[in-house]
């Protein structure tokens, strides 16, 4: 593997302390200029967020290790992007979660099958929405968006009636053995739609590779990292929103050596968010760019989304290919 190990200066930034950033300068731009010349931050999740992250992950191999049958029980017929799916071609399995306000009780599992799992993927959702907004609410605030502007991108709840979050936590199972992923990729080079994602790296198993812009590299974040730690990176929503002043991160999931057991968190702003120009600070963003019109974050997400194939949720069945 060409992967370097990650780079021993690349600063953390530590949540326990994150009440103490609001009112240092020096620390918000620290966070903005490492973001933006290496294409990622690193990040140690506060106590809180740490431990529900490491039960979700426990009570997560609870539900992939039922039997392939059960979990088909929690695949939504009606909605592509909710509940169980089985990708064996990439060695992988997954379930997402969104919010809406009521969700059918169906696609949960039930505490006999994985207990509380339902209740700790929901509670991890909403914990890292909040640490996805906070990083997001520091970028848009950098390139001239005011706070209220900034309330307006985050989805509000509780959900209406019918209407699902473009948000969504995604719980990965990369089982190795299940499938033959082409070239050892299980989830090939891209960028995210996002705002912001947050990567939470595995504590079961490695393979998380992001790409960064100052050494020029593959970075191999998940190796030698010390647990409860994450990623956090800008989606193409975000570089959108910011005149390309942030740059969607590339990364990808390749070369696991084992069962690898993740839980990214996308953020997608509010369907009718309207993503102008003349809400930035064009001494920071520069002369607006030709190719980013005024547009709804709902409108850029189908328009992103149109024009790609995706692995987790492949176009009429048909299998990616990877060259």
């Amino acid at each position: 593997s060409n992967n370097k190990p990650i780079i021993e200066d690349i600063p953390i930034f530590n949540m326990n302390e994150s009440e103490y950033w609001n009112n240092n300068e020096e620390i918000i731009e620290e966070i903005v200029q490492t973001w933006r010349k290496r294409g990622y931050l690193l990040i140690k999740f506060d106590d809180n967020v740490s431990e529900n992250l490491n039960n979700l992950s426990n009570h997560s191999k609870t539900f992939f290790n039922l039997p392939l049958e059960k979990k088909r029980k929690f695949i939504d017929t009606n909605e592509d992007y909710l509940g169980f799916k089985h990708r064996p071609d990439y060695d992988k399995e997954l379930f997402q979660v969104r919010r809406k306000k009521s969700l059918p009780e169906s696609l949960w599992p039930s505490n006999e099958d994985a207990p509380n799992f339902t209740e700790i993927a929901k509670i991890s959702f909403d914990q890292l929405q909040k640490v996805a907004m906070y990083f997001c609410r520091i970028a848009c605030k950098k390139v001239g968006w005011t706070d209220s502007q900034i309330d307006e991108l985050e989805e509000s709840t509780p959900y209406e009636d019918g209407d699902v979050s473009l948000s969504n936590l995604t719980i990965f199972n990369y089982a190795i053995g299940c499938g033959t992923p082409k070239n050892n990729c299980h989830c090939p080079q891209h960028t995210d739609i996002t705002l912001v994602t947050v990567l939470p790296l595995s504590c079961v198993g490695s393979g998380l590779h992001v790409f960064d812009w100052h050494e020029s590299c593959w970075i191999d974040v998940e190796t030698n990292c010390p647990p409860n730690h994450a990623i956090i990176i800008a989606g193409e929503s975000l570089s959108w929103l910011s005149n390309s002043y942030f740059i969607p991160a590339v990364h990808d999931v390749s070369h696991v050596s084992s069962t690898r057991i993740s839980s990214p968190f996308q953020l997608v702003g509010s369907k009718k968010c309207i993503y102008q120009y003349s809400r930035l600070d064009p001494n920071i963003v520069g002369e607006k760019l030709s190719s980013n019109e005024d547009i709804s974050s709902e409108k850029l997400v189908y328009k992103i989304s149109a024009s790609r194939i995706s692995t987790n949720f492949p176009k009429n069945g048909l299998k990616i290919q990877i060259k």
